[in-house]
């Protein structure tokens, strides 16, 4: 059989849909993954951070300066994937979780600010949620945690159906919001089960290899699980439209930026683009980020210069290369803005490129 071999693209996610004859060979998309242990992985770089976590696809750009500090604490059983992760940055992330499956997004009652999934904000009250298989963008502020819990969908679905009879065919509609309102309680033990989980995994790896233990955590996570969910309510967005038409706004900009990297695009060409004033444009981006849209910009640039110096599939071998290919023509002033958003020169990153690696506990 011949297989098609495309170019790998860096600053977007693979979202082609899986046709039919794929769907019959090969049913079952759950991945492959060394289960059982708990990985803890810390790193100073974003690049580096958005690849830990296992068989996701992630996008991480860095939007305001400074050293990047990330760590993800992550676990796998069978059909269930969870983790702890925390970012120094704010970050604007692209992400697709594994397909067949369902991920909550939970923020720990110590976290007091908040993210965002999409337009929606994922607070104290509320929790993230998406389907795998599907692209969907977060932006978290600086200092954020978050836990994540993936399910296997049809795990889920078949443990649901056994306790909950009467509400077996819940799942799928709550499926269809990016956030959920839940009990407070609930929320806060599936939390301290989850932290707990990978603090003893840690300490005691020998839990992670006694199948009662395993067992007992796994049916632990469904059924707290389950009744967060079918405890939940959908979130009354009516106050967050203004939020949701600034955040196309900002989306369809960094799209842009993407579609034409050659360009010089300035903001009279984005006004021109999206049809809107200079003084919304504005307010759009100091809305979702608090900065301009010059600045946001060029830190797009300068993240999409950044994975291209890093990675060892990019075509450039030089930082002047790496750097034209995305607009920058002053090397000089390249080199202080790299350095000035991440913290080291676009040489340091450039030299790590193919054995860049988190720091594995």
């Amino acid at each position: 059989m011949n297989h098609k071999i495309r170019d790998i693209d860096l600053h977007h996610l693979i979202v082609d849909p899986i046709d039919e004859k794929s769907a019959v060979e090969e049913k079952n998309f759950t991945p492959i993954v060394d289960l059982h242990n708990v990985n803890v992985r810390k790193t100073d770089d974003v690049y580096q951070h958005a690849c830990n976590i296992t068989a996701w696809q992630q996008l991480y750009d860095q939007l305001k300066p400074g050293q990047f500090i990330g760590q993800l604490d992550e676990c796998w059983l069978e059909g269930v994937q969870f983790f702890k992760e925390y970012t120094s940055s704010a970050l604007r992330q692209s992400c697709m979780v594994w397909p067949n499956a369902v991920w909550l997004g939970i923020p720990p009652d110590t976290e007091t600010t908040e993210g965002y999934i999409g337009s929606q904000a994922i607070s104290q009250q509320t929790i993230a949620i998406r389907e795998g298989g599907k692209e969907f963008e977060l932006n978290t502020p600086d200092d954020y945690t978050i836990m994540g819990l993936v399910v296997d969908l049809e795990l889920l679905t078949k443990h649901i159906s056994c306790l909950y009879k009467e509400q077996q065919d819940t799942l799928l509609p709550l499926m269809r919001n990016t956030t959920l309102q839940v009990n407070a309680l609930q929320k806060q033990y599936i939390c301290h089960l989850i932290q707990q989980a990978l603090i003893a995994g840690e300490q005691h790896p020998e839990l992670t290899t006694n199948p009662a233990t395993l067992n007992t955590l796994r049916q632990d996570l469904l059924d707290s699980l389950a009744g967060l969910l079918l405890n939940s309510h959908q979130v009354d967005n009516k106050h967050s439209r203004t939020r949701e038409n600034y955040q196309k706004i900002v989306t369809k900009a960094r799209d842009y930026v993407l579609g034409h990297p050659q360009d010089v695009i300035t903001v009279a060409n984005l006004c021109e683009y999206l049809h809107v004033s200079r003084r919304t444009l504005q307010n759009c981006f100091h809305a979702i980020w608090g900065i301009s849209p010059n600045i946001y910009l060029k830190a797009i640039r300068l993240n999409a210069v950044r994975r291209e110096l890093e990675s060892r599939y990019s075509k450039h071998k030089t930082v002047q290369d790496a750097a034209m290919a995305w607009g920058f023509w002053h090397m000089s002033q390249f080199a202080i803005d790299y350095h000035t958003l991440f913290g080291e020169l676009p040489s340091q990153s450039l030299a790590s490129r193919g054995h860049l690696q988190a720091y594995w506990l």
